[in-house]
This record gives C-alpha cells, sequence and structure tokens, in this order.
C-alpha cells in the first residue's frame, strides 16, 4: 500500500486490513511504503507496527517518488504470490480476498494477470469525491472487472493534488519490520 501523507486515513484502513478481513490472517501481509511523507504518517505506521507486529511491515521511501515507484518497491519485500494493491484510504468489503482469489482458482485462472473491484466512494459530497475512479493498466494480460468486489473510498477533499517526481537517481528505501 503506497501511502505519501495519509495521516487521515492510513490508521483506519490499517485497523480495517489487519482486524476485519474475512480471511486467514496466516495468508496475507500488510506491507506499506511509507513515500516520504511529511505529515504524521510515519509516526503512524510507527505505532501500528507497535500493535501489529510482524503482520505489518514498512518500508520508507525518503523522498517521495510516486505511486508506482512506492507499489513497486513493495513488490520486492512481497512474500505472496499474489498482490492486491489498496490504497491508503480504501478499505475492501470483508469478503473480497476470498472473491479475488475465486477469479484466480477458477478454470482459466492460470491466464488471468489482474482482477480489479469496484471502487465506491463512502462520502461523495463533492465534485472531487465523485470524479475518483480506479485506472489499472496491463501488460498483456487478461483482465478481469469483478464489479461486486467492492472498495470503500473515503475521500478527504483538500488531499487530492498533482505531485511529480524530484527527478534524483536512485530510489532510497529504508526497511523497518518490528
Amino acid at each position: 500500500m503506497p501511502a505519501h501523507n495519509e495521516e487521515a486515513s492510513i490508521q483506519a484502513t490499517i485497523d480495517h486490513l489487519a482486524t476485519q478481513m474475512n480471511y486467514p490472517t496466516d495468508r496475507y501481509e500488510i506491507i506499506v511504503v511509507n513515500d516520504g511523507s511529511t505529515d504524521r504518517t510515519g509516526i503512524i505506521l510507527e505505532e501500528l507496527q507497535a500493535k501489529y507486529g510482524q503482520r505489518l511491515r514498512t518500508l520508507t521511501i525518503i523522498n517521495n517518488r510516486g505511486k508506482a515507484a512506492g507499489f513497486n518497491s513493495a513488490l520486492g519485500f512481497a512474500k505472496g504470490e499474489f498482490i492486491l494493491s489498496n490504497d491508503a484510504d480504501s478499505k475492501p468489503e470483508v469478503d473480497a480476498l476470498w472473491k479475488y482469489m475465486y477469479y484466480f482458482e477458477r478454470e482459466g485462472g492460470a491466464q488471468l494477470g489482474a482482477v480489479t473491484g469496484n471502487m465506491l466512494s463512502i462520502n461523495k459530497k463533492t465534485l472531487v469525491a465523485e470524479a475518483q475512479q480506479w485506472d489499472m493498466q496491463t501488460a498483456g494480460w487478461q483482465a478481469c472487472f469483478a464489479p461486486h468486489i467492492r472498495f470503500f473510498m473515503d475521500v478527504p477533499e483538500t488531499h487530492y493534488r498533482n505531485s511529480l517526481s524530484n527527478g534524483e537517481d536512485g530510489l532510497p528505501v529504508g526497511f523497518t519490520c518490528s
């Protein structure tokens, strides 16, 4: 889960992923990438690591590099065969992992490269919240849209803004694990 300045939502999302998912906790891990946050995101992640121990692993990227760089960094540390990309402000419905895995385990699932669920805003008060949507790119894999798998986004109205890479070479990453 890439996170840049997500102090408003990161704790609720991680608490949800760690305690509310209807899926065996020994069959999934939570990896969060603190992508150069300048707010309290890092402090909150330290507190959550103390709370969840080995269930939560964090990476820290010193200078913000963007969502894709954060996600790709986490891929290098992931232990599982399947990856769920979750935004820091999104909470999947409690049965989402079972529903996702169904697509990969069914006949023909070996050819499947990605499944995306139905992103729903839980606080649609403005055009900004209405306009949020799930974007997915594939690289020669079949993609499957599963509208019955729901994620609920908490969209802070002042949070979204464009961010640009700082153009520095390399990707400074620090790995912490309690």
